[in-house]
């Protein structure tokens, strides 16, 4: 009995999910307290630049080109994330193992 408890551990040691609810709230943490350490050490960067009324330092075109190149970075890394994820959960379940190799082979006699 104790080696069924064992394995049913080990069982759901590996079946955890690769992110978690934790993962990301730690991860807007760590992006919050990264933005106040740059705001706190630097202050609001645009303030030395001009005097008086300031004008605008980006045209139009490249407030367009920089949101498409962030989206595209968004799309780019969900992909590889996803495919990352996809190809552990194949390799997961292709029960290529040793012991199913075993197990299959004594089934069959």
């Amino acid at each position: 009995m104790s080696d069924n408890q064992y394995i049913k551990k080990q069982q759901r040691a590996r079946n955890k999910s690769l992110i978690t609810t934790r993962h990301i709230l730690i991860l807007v943490l760590l992006s919050v307290a990264i933005y106040a350490g740059f705001y706190f050490e630097y202050g609001i960067i645009d303030d030395g630049t001009c005097e008086g009324t300031c004008e605008n330092l980006h045209t139009v075109r490249s407030w367009v080109l920089g949101f498409i190149i962030m989206f595209g970075v968004i799309i780019a890394a969900g992909a590889l994330i996803g495919g990352l994820v996809s190809f552990l959960k194949w390799n997961r379940n292709r029960k290529g193992d040793t012991l199913s190799t075993l197990l299959d082979n004594q089934e069959k006699k």
